[in-house]
């Protein structure tokens, strides 16, 4: 779970760093470095996980965690009903 915590924290980086990359192209290197580490990394957390259980988790995680992010550093607007559907992956996933 530790490994697959890692991946999910990557792949929000990179996909944050997605976000600076449309501002400064020198981003994209943070987005290829952060992804690559990220998937790198998946195949040895599914050596202790079902692939299942922790697709779901990390790709549910992963889009609340970007959501948070984007709504805390870079002022997005979190409406209600979006909060809603981040909660129901949330809890769809546990």
């Amino acid at each position: 779970w530790c490994l697959l915590s890692l991946t999910i924290v990557l792949e929000v980086c990179g996909t944050s760093a997605m976000k600076l990359a449309g501002q400064n192209s020198l981003w994209y290197i943070a987005v290829y470095s952060f992804y690559a580490v990220s998937l790198g990394l998946f195949p040895l957390a599914l050596t202790q996980l079902n692939l299942g259980t922790a697709y779901a988790v990390w790709s549910g995680i992963g889009t609340a965690a970007t959501v948070v992010v984007g709504t805390c550093l870079f002022q997005e607007r979190l409406t209600l009903p979006m909060a809603g559907a981040v909660l129901l992956i949330v809890v769809g996933v546990v």
